[in-house]
């Protein structure tokens, strides 16, 4: 019968792996459009050359083979699930050899740069995993999603520590949303509750809110109406179904109150006097008369 004993006898004779996790992935290499792609065909990458870690890593010995090999390992972790993770398809963590393979590089670049970074700076998170058993799913907080574009230093101040309490897609619409309308609304629990509710709701797909979004941007955008573009709004449980029912019919475009043409109104002028004399004429008919009536004093 096997015990306790033998299970953890087994487990110690498994050889452990390396999983690497970039870190602060979503403060540093992610953007407002990123965030609202599911699968990137591209990456952001910081353009400062001013950093400790990145002066030491090009001035060492070999620099320019390893800065070579981050920036490949940066564009592989952007296609991983989750993104900024050195994992492969099928669960198992990459290694200079995989990340060779898949790059084309040759495989020493990988193993001088992946020894360079775990003992010289603090840009890799590493993760043991025992051969045979696949990691535990890494939950990115709301904390690690955080990040302006271009903004460094805070990561995910005033954002949710509850992400797995929002629907998956929930902040790839907010980042929609910010970026159709100009907005700049933050990853925090009063615009997502109302995104993730309605994503929850039977029916209810990323693409759809997408062209919904789309939609009341092309018909508020520079109106009164303008300032509802926001997840309290646009999300709100009785006004969304409209909203998301109406995404495929033509936009007609909501005026300003000085924009909206008034019938009554047409060949009225902005001059008072002018509108006085044009409203009397409107409201008094003109007195006929008579064909035999002698002319009035002052006429002809």
């Amino acid at each position: 019968m096997s015990t306790a004993s033998d299970a953890v006898l087994r487990l110690e004779c498994l050889e452990v792996m390396k999983l690497y996790h970039i870190r602060n992935w979503s403060t540093l290499f992610e953007n407002n459009r990123s965030r609202t792609v599911e699968k990137l065909a591209w990456v952001a990458i910081p353009n400062r050359h001013d950093g400790e870690n990145y002066s030491a890593l090009i001035t060492s010995k070999d620099g320019a083979e390893i800065f070579a090999a981050w920036v490949l390992i940066i564009q592989v972790a952007s296609k991983c699930q989750p993104r900024g993770s050195l994992l492969r398809g099928d669960k198992t963590p990459h290694d200079s050899s995989s990340l060779s393979l898949k790059t084309r590089a040759p495989k020493s670049w990988f193993e001088k740069c992946l020894c360079y970074l775990e003992t010289k700076t603090d840009w890799l998170e590493i993760e043991d995993i025992a051969e045979g058993i696949q990691p535990p799913v890494r939950q990115v907080t709301a904390a690690c999603q955080a990040g302006d574009e271009g903004k460094e230093g805070k990561e995910g101040k005033d954002r949710t520590e509850e992400d797995g309490s929002y629907h998956a897609h929930s902040r790839i619409a907010l980042h929609w949303l910010n970026e159709k309308s100009g907005n700049r609304f933050r990853e925090v629990d009063a615009s997502l509750k109302f995104i993730s509710a309605r994503l929850n709701e039977t029916g209810v797909e990323i693409e759809g809110v997408k062209k919904m979004i789309d939609r009341q941007c092309a018909q508020w955008l520079k109106t009164d109406m303008e300032k509802f573009l926001r997840p309290a709004t646009l999300f709100n449980e009785t006004k969304f179904e409209a909203y998301y029912a109406a995404k495929d019919q033509p936009i007609q475009k909501y005026g300003t109150p000085n924009q909206r043409s008034n019938p009554r109104l047409e060949g009225v002028s902005r001059n008072p006097i002018n509108n006085y004399a044009t409203a009397k004429r409107r409201v008094e008919p003109e007195v006929a008369q008579p064909a035999d009536a002698p002319p009035q004093a002052g006429g002809a």
